[in-house]
């Protein structure tokens, strides 16, 4: 029976909404009740009423409503609605709306919407919304200055304002923020991205922030991504947790950073706790990453290190230049962790196109809690706290060494 009664419902609304006219209103009534057209006090003028209150078991039809509709499957107006709609499955407005429209399922709005829209599944308008569209899977729109909510994907052509969906945001032109559980993709966006894996942009003012890699063509303010950094023109800052790529930029910040027009080289240095480190420093012309493995000497097991960290060049001349660099490295070990944090102020001197050396003094902290390592620790110190289990040491040192350009 219920089946039948549903089936019913739905025939006559698709019917409706294909064959109703688009005339203006030619009727006026405060209160319109019934079950489903044309069953209603209305009756088969209802397409062309203007109602005040609207309220039907199923489904109600009407050209234009003012205060308030409720139907129990669909409210169909064909021209404007203003104030609040209710309806257990389908809202369908064929103009313009204003206030809230609540569904169980679908909101659909044919032309301009400003207010809210809240639907179980898809809130949709071909043009303009302002306000908030709230889905539980899908939200589309032309154009939207406000927000857009969905559980799983948000579009809009043009949105000003924000947008935050369970799995993907698409806008063509954004104004504002996108965060998305797993993908945020603007052609042109002044604003911000956020998302849980993917942020892709064409052109960005502002910032992208992804929890695993950022995209951009051009962009003018900073990204943040969890492993890797892609752009092509970065008049800005780059993080990464790995890997930044770009044709141009200054200031990569990342353990690798594969810049067209950067620095790439293999260096090969020593330092006053006996460790002979082969490292790849890439980046543009401020910053630059490194990372490195290496041997020390004075350790008679577990020998071979690790080392990565981030640098600042100070540009003085074409051939001399100073740099600053944070390392952190760790002996390779089996159970107790033996591991140094630096400081590092090179001189640097270009003395071929393709060969530089550098040297200068250190400052580091070094930490471990094994015995057969002690012996690399200098006997100066700043700062030290010898425990039982433990030593901690505070001292200055050096570092030395030879880097080829690739």
């Amino acid at each position: 029976m219920y089946k039948k009664v549903f089936l019913t419902a739905a025939g006559c609304i698709m019917a409706t909404v294909a064959a109703a006219s688009q005339t203006d209103s030619a009727h006026y009534s405060g209160f319109h009740f019934g079950l489903i057209y044309p069953l209603s006090t209305n009756g088969r003028l209802a397409p062309q009423y203007t109602n005040g209150v609207s309220w039907h078991a199923l489904a109600g039809v009407s050209q234009n409503e003012q205060t308030f509709t409720l139907s129990g499957l669909a409210n169909i107006v064909y021209n404007d609605a203003t104030g609040l709609q209710l309806a257990g499955i389908f809202n369908y407005v064929g103009h313009n709306g204003t206030g809230i429209m609540l569904s169980g399922m679908v909101n659909n709005v044919e032309n301009n919407y400003r207010g809210v829209l809240l639907s179980g599944l898809i809130n949709r308008n071909r043009n303009e919304v302002t306000g908030i569209q709230i889905a539980g899977l899908l939200n589309a729109s032309d154009d939207l200055t406000g927000m857009q909510i969905a559980g799983l994907l948000n579009a809009s052509d043009n949105l000003t304002g924000m947008q935050i969906a369970g799995l993907l945001n698409a806008s063509d032109n954004l104004t504002g923020m996108q965060t998305a559980g797993l993908l945020s993709a603007a052609a042109d966006l002044t604003g911000m991205q956020t998302a849980g894996l993917l942020s892709a942009a064409d052109n960005l003012t502002g910032m992208q922030c992804a929890g695993l890699i950022s995209a951009a063509d051009n962009l003018t303010g900073i990204q943040l991504a969890g492993l890797v950094n892609m752009a092509k023109r970065v008049n800005g800052l780059q993080f990464a947790g790995l890997l930044n790529i770009a044709d141009s930029s200054d200031y990569s910040i990342a353990f690798i950073n594969i810049i067209k027009n950067g620095e790439k080289g293999i260096a090969l240095s020593y330092d006053e706790t006996g460790s002979i480190i082969a490292s790849f420093r890439s980046g543009g012309r401020i910053t630059y990453g490194i990372l490195g493995t290496g041997y020390n000497h004075k350790t008679g097991k577990q020998p071979f290190l690790m080392e990565g960290g981030w640098g600042v060049h100070i540009n003085c001349t074409t051939r001399f230049r100073i740099n600053n660099e944070l390392t952190m490295a760790a002996l390779l070990f089996q159970k107790n962790p033996t591991f140094k944090i630096s400081y590092r102020l090179h001189a640097a001197y270009r003395l071929l196109p393709h060969i530089e050396i550098f040297a200068g003094p250190s400052i580091h902290y070094m930490q471990t809690n094994n015995a057969d390592h002690t012996n690399i620790f200098p006997r100066h110190a700043l700062w030290k706290n010898d425990g039982i289990s433990k030593l901690q040491q505070v001292f200055t040192g050096y570092q030395a060494g030879i880097q080829y350009f690739l």
